[in-house]
């Protein structure tokens, strides 16, 4: 082979080596900052569950002393374990969360409630308070183990 073609060849593979040498460093940059990304949400997520137990906590202590309606604080549990971990819909005792939100999710709430005549609000917190009284055990013992699996 003659000199040319050796040096044409180098050139060629130097600017092969070169070129690739680019294109790995740009993926490893890519992929640096798409960890960078994933460990940033990982650390948001476990604040956001953070926050979420222990508002979990919170309300279902408040519901074991009285001072929240039943019917409030299983609206606000399942909606909160929605969020948590849906998991826990399934558990044996604590599934009367969910069973509380279905037989309350029609009744109007917020702004809606307030647009109501009162003798509709008393008939609709009738049924509410008729509801709390048919689950009440089983509303606290569920706040009891909910805050000891959680804890």
């Amino acid at each position: 082979m003659e000199d040319s073609v050796i040096w044409l060849l180098i050139v060629i593979g130097i600017f092969i080596i070169v070129a690739l040498s680019t294109f790995i460093a740009s993926k490893l940059r890519t992929l640096r900052l798409n960890d960078d990304v994933i460990r940033k949400k990982e650390q948001e997520d476990a604040a956001n569950k953070l926050g979420l137990k222990q508002s979990l906590i919170v309300l279902c202590g408040s519901m074991l002393d009285k001072q929240v309606e039943l019917s409030e604080g299983c609206m606000r549990v399942k909606v909160l374990l929605d969020h948590y971990d849906a998991r826990l819909h399934h558990d044996q005792v604590l599934k009367v969360f969910n069973e509380v939100y279905n037989r309350l999710a029609d009744m109007p709430r917020f702004e809606a409630r307030k647009e109501l005549d009162k003798q509709t609000i008393f008939e609709l917190d009738k049924e509410r308070f008729v509801v709390e009284q048919e689950f009440e055990a089983r509303v606290l013992t569920a706040s009891r183990e909910l805050i000891e699996k959680i804890s």
